[in-house]
């Protein structure tokens, strides 16, 4: 995909609900990169035969004909063919001529103790444009956003002796990056159109951030004739402050209100465009059920706007719905392929998702965070606009094999539990009552070899032994998942759709001890409304609960079996070791109670397994003497 350097940022963000997090701050914890990238996404971008290529450099081996310059901080440009080198490293710049190098900021290794700002610049020579009064400079890029890191590409037109053209190169990349490679053009010609003495570079301010990687450098011709489609919107309305709501993949019908749809337009021509006009046509199993075509009039050049079509539309029946969008003018594009998308949305009978169609695909583990192997928390926001019943939860799961580690990125014998958090009660970032527990889950074979495990939600609490109202009322709610990976040994990896933007605090994690991050897009972390998804459990013990817990010592285990069997349970340490086994011997079916003595034990986290028929049914204990 082309991207163009806008004079603002276009972004369509809506409003939750959860709004009144908007003016808080959004923290994020340093991570390494977790984007799962797919084959090289673009080539360099075709310059049309009419269009000039002034100047080009793909740096084999070196800088090439650019000079660097560093001014303060140990992080100066530098040539490389391997990509960052830090403890958090992004992935390495997948460009079009990577395989003779290109050029990297590298903060996050070259900076690691924390010393001064950073201060650095790539500086190319002196360029001849005064046949040329309409230019562009292009170039491929690598980029995830930090905490104070700006790209900047300053031009000169005296030589390089002042440098008053200033452009913000990722002004609106967070965390979650760019594409890899992410093709950039930025249009200079208000500073170096006609001009002889051109001088352009790339600059860098930055304190231990990630990093910056370019390559594969052109200047050249502005096209004549050039629309982008920026921006693509599909907003449900919503009961929450701001009238709308994220953008979720998979909506119940009983949850659907109508869509708005909107677009982001720039005219990255240097011609002006007559007639720009917007269409959306959204079809369902092959038929269009909506179309709507809006005429924006004329769009100047270097002009951008954001527009909604005033015409909505409310789905009415469950199905896949194909929402394309288009945009054109009277003038024939030169580079139509950045003119039109798609966006994908699914009308369910029950399924609550906001992960989408996964083009941006990523991942999270507690094992990829400093704290997090045991007690990790991933949460999605889901906004009720009607009163339904959650009855389980289902999570998509990374399958196979990593080459870093060697470990399944998710492991039989790892646990999960869910539970549900009323948003109403979230004051900086804390979520609020908790209302809903599941019994702590055991990830089997099976699951990890489909890539998907569907956890029950039980009426009884299996804390509190007391009956948990499954019925949500609208409103906004946290769905969370809680693993254990037995000491880093069987980790969960949960896929996260960072495809399309939503707001700061739709997704969440939690590290065990510190507090709640805004790390996350869209966690494939389903919610189950009014049917029970197929349980990949054993089914020999149900209606687990140990009560109390947090225990002081003396806990209480209930289960009930659903035929007869031999019963052993096993309680685990942190590590995993078994630090206490209670044959129960042979036990007929029905309901049953156990005794835990766990005073001789220190306080932590443990693992109790009940085994029936050598089928396990896993839980937590929280010793808290």
């Amino acid at each position: 995909m082309k991207n163009f350097l806008l004079f603002f940022s276009f972004v369509f963000l809506t409003f939750s609900s959860f709004g009144q997090l908007a003016n808080q701050n959004n923290p994020k914890l340093k991570e390494k990169d977790r984007r799962i990238y797919k084959e090289q996404q673009i080539t360099n971008y075709n310059a049309p035969e009419s269009q000039v290529i002034i100047f080009q450099e793909d740096f084999n081996g070196s800088e090439g004909a650019f000079t660097i310059n560093t001014i303060t901080g140990p992080a100066p440009w530098k040539w490389t063919n391997s990509g960052h080198t830090g403890d958090y490293p992004t992935t390495a710049l997948g460009s079009t001529t990577s395989g003779n190098g290109w050029m990297i900021v590298d903060s996050d290794a070259d900076n690691f103790s924390g010393g001064p700002l950073e201060h650095t610049e790539l500086i190319s020579p002196v360029i001849d444009c005064s046949l040329y009064p309409d230019i562009v400079v292009s170039f491929e890029q690598m980029f995830r956003r930090y905490q104070s890191d700006t790209c900047l590409v300053m031009v000169s037109n005296d030589g390089g002796v002042t440098f008053p053209g200033k452009y913000y190169v990722n002004p609106s990349i967070d965390q979650t990056g760019t594409d890899n490679p992410d093709l950039k053009m930025v249009n200079i010609s208000s500073e170096a159109g006609s001009q002889s003495q051109v001088v352009f570079k790339f600059v860098w301010y930055g304190a231990w951030d990630y990093g910056w990687q370019i390559d594969d450098v052109m200047l050249m011709e502005q096209p004549a004739n050039d629309l982008e489609l920026t921006g693509m919107a599909l907003n449900m309305t919503g009961s929450g402050p701001g009238g709308f709501r994220d953008y979720y993949g998979k909506v119940p019908l009983t949850q659907v209100t109508d869509i708005e749809y909107g677009v982001g337009i720039n005219n990255f021509g240097s011609q002006t465009q007559y007639n720009v006009t917007s269409t959306i046509d959204c079809q369902e199993n092959g038929m269009s059920v909506y179309n709507d075509a809006v005429n924006h009039g004329t769009i100047t050049s270097d002009s951008s706007f954001a527009a909604y079509h005033s015409n909505w539309y409310n789905p009415s029946a469950i199905g896949v719905y194909e929402a394309s969008f288009a945009i054109s003018a009277d003038s024939t594009d030169e580079e139509p392929t950045n003119n039109s998308g798609m966006v994908l949305q699914e009308i369910t009978d029950g399924e609550y998702n906001p992960f989408g169609s996964g083009d941006k695909l990523s991942q999270i583990s507690g094992t990829f965070y400093t704290g997090g192997d045991d007690g990790f928390k991933l949460a999605n926001l889901f906004e009720m606009e009607a009163a339904d019943e959650i009855t389980s939860v289902s999570v998509g799961l990374r399958t196979g094999t990593s080459t870093s580690t060697g470990n399944c990125y998710s492991c039989p014998g790892a646990l999960i539990q869910v539970s549900v958090f009323d948003s109403a009660g979230v004051v900086g970032g804390n979520p609020g009552q908790t209302l809903l527990y599941s019994d702590f889950y055991t990830l089997t074979e099976a699951d990890t070899t489909e890539g998907i495990a569907h956890i029950h939600i039980p009426q009884i609490s299996p804390l509190t032994g007391v009956s948990q109202n499954r019925m949500l009322q609208p409103g906004g709610y946290y769905v969370a998942i809680e693993t254990y990976s037995n000491a880093g040994n069987s980790p969960v990896t949960i896929y996260d759709d960072q495809t399309m933007p939503r707001g700061a605090w739709s997704s969440i994690i939690y590290i065990a001890g510190e507090q709640w991050y805004t790390n996350g897009d869209a966690f494939w972390i389903q919610a189950n409304f009014g049917f029970e998804a197929s349980i990949g459990n054993n089914d020999f013990v149900s209606e687990i609960s140990l009560y109390p817990n947090p225990s002081k010592g003396q806990s209480t285990l209930n289960y009930d079996l659903s035929e007869n069997g031999n019963v052993i349970i096993n309680i685990h340490n942190i590590d995993g070791k078994i630090v206490k086994s209670i044959k129960e011997g042979y036990k007929t079916a029905g309901k049953h109670s156990k005794s835990l003595n766990l005073d001789k034990f220190k306080n932590g986290i443990y693992r109790y397994d009940i085994i029936v028929n050598d089928n396990i049914s896993s839980g937590k204990i929280v010793l808290s003497k």
